[in-house]
């Protein structure tokens, strides 16, 4: 068994990752994925987010709490104590509820770590001088949520980083923990969802492929939030250098920008603050943030 602990579904990058992950866990490996969803403890307690749901591989609820404690024991009661625990969120330092899962069932944790929020909380400057190997002082984080971060880095056993640049940063920031760190890229299970429903994608992704793009033009792709700490920003001042030379390039843009509501209040927007020449701002289309996998793979084969 293999505890994974996470937030419940939502508009989320990690809710994403621990569905695929506990699905190829499931499916390609000998491993038995149980998923405990969990959102703030400070939330209404009539709210069930602010409990402890267990679901199976299949994303099936199999047992709810709001104490912990009982839920931990109806696990090792029925057979589901795991042998390792998977952390994908700050959210269970809330109340310890992290050391009480460790010392129920002692054993090792390791710890997805999808953004460093001391990183995330420093200015452009710094953040230069992170990734350039100068000195750098870190300065005050706004992240509420950064001293519990720290409490998991130093509680993990090892600490799991989405690229190799995500984990040079953490050494840099943490070298006192760089012994634990490793990198292991983000993926989804795309292709096995794509096999699973192959002629409806297919169709589906004609008919967004010609939508946005003429029969003459190429169609260029980017997933993920419209952000600048996604790297937006570059991702447009590169392209109006593109663009400039390729007029037939098109982007799309498959992810959600905050506050945004139409394709032309985001296209005002990467005008306004990402660096996109108002020139060029016919060149770009944008989709909301995607929930549906089926309309999500279709976008991402056309």
């Amino acid at each position: 068994n293999i505890l994974i602990l996470t937030i419940p579904d939502s508009e989320s990058g990690v809710s994403d990752h621990t569905n695929s992950l506990t699905s190829l866990l499931d499916k390609k490996t000998n491993y038995n994925p149980i998923i405990m969803k969990h959102w703030k403890s400070q939330v209404d307690k009539d709210n069930k987010r602010a409990g402890y749901t267990l679901y199976n591989s299949y994303n099936q609820e199999i047992d709810f709490d709001f104490n912990i404690d009982n839920l931990l024991k109806r696990m090792s009661n029925e057979m589901l104590s795991p042998e390792i625990i998977h952390l994908h969120t700050t959210t269970y330092e809330s109340d310890d509820e992290l050391n009480k899962i460790r010392n129920y069932f002692n054993k090792p944790i390791i710890y997805t770590a999808h953004a460093i929020l001391k990183y995330l909380g420093t200015d452009k400057k710094t953040r230069l001088d992170i990734l350039n190997n100068n000195e750098f002082n870190l300065g005050k984080s706004p992240f509420s949520n950064e001293k519990a971060q720290e409490q998991i880095i130093g509680m993990a056993n090892k600490i799991t980083l989405i690229s190799e640049s995500h984990k040079k940063v953490f050494c840099r920031i943490y070298p006192k923990q760089a012994d634990k760190a490793i990198a292991i890229p983000n993926f989804t299970n795309f292709d096995e969802f794509f096999e699973e429903n192959k002629e409806e994608i297919i169709k589906n992704s004609k008919k967004i492929r010609e939508r946005y793009q003429k029969q003459d033009e190429n169609l260029l792709s980017y997933c993920g939030r419209i952000e600048e700490y996604k790297g937006i920003k570059k991702i447009m001042l590169y392209w109006n250098e593109i663009v400039e030379k390729y007029p037939k390039k098109k982007l799309l843009l498959i992810g959600s920008i905050k506050d945004e509501e139409t394709e032309e209040m985001t296209r005002d927007l990467l005008c306004r603050k990402h660096g996109l020449k108002k020139e060029y701002m016919n060149s770009v289309s944008a989709t909301k943030w995607i929930q549906d996998k089926k309309e999500l793979a279709s976008h991402l084969r056309a």
